[in-house]
């Protein structure tokens, strides 16, 4: 709480109050994948091969970790700092960075195929 008694100002409300909500998110998360079972020796695997397998597994995960984004985005300006403008912001900068990594790592998985298609001749 600050000094007038709010949960929004100050340091409280503006740092420690986000961060440990999202820490607490992370431990539920974790927790949750514990309490699953799976075995992580065999869910290591490489990425798709074929190109099209490639995108879509490039834009699922990018969807869906900017969608996490998203509501971290949200949790924070919304309800801890009260910035309506913030949401906006993050669609358009979040956004942009989304498609840049997905182009990215497309033409870095296109070129790791084709090197190893030409090291397998």
């Amino acid at each position: 709480m600050s000094v007038d008694g709010s949960l929004g100002g100050g340091v409280l409300g503006g740092v420690v109050a986000p961060l440990a909500s999202v820490y607490l998110a992370f431990l539920a998360m974790l927790r949750l994948y514990r309490r699953s079972g799976r075995d992580d020796r065999r869910d290591r695997h490489r990425a798709p091969a074929r190109p099209l397998a490639l995108l879509r597994h490039l834009l699922v995960t990018a969807a869906g970790g900017f969608g996490v984004f998203l509501g971290i985005v949200l949790v924070f300006s919304f309800v801890f700092a009260d910035q309506e403008r913030a949401l906006r912001e993050a669609l358009g900068g979040g956004g942009f960075l989304a498609a840049l990594a997905v182009v990215v790592l497309a033409l870095a998985g296109w070129i790791e195929g084709s090197i190893a298609s030409r090291g397998s001749r």
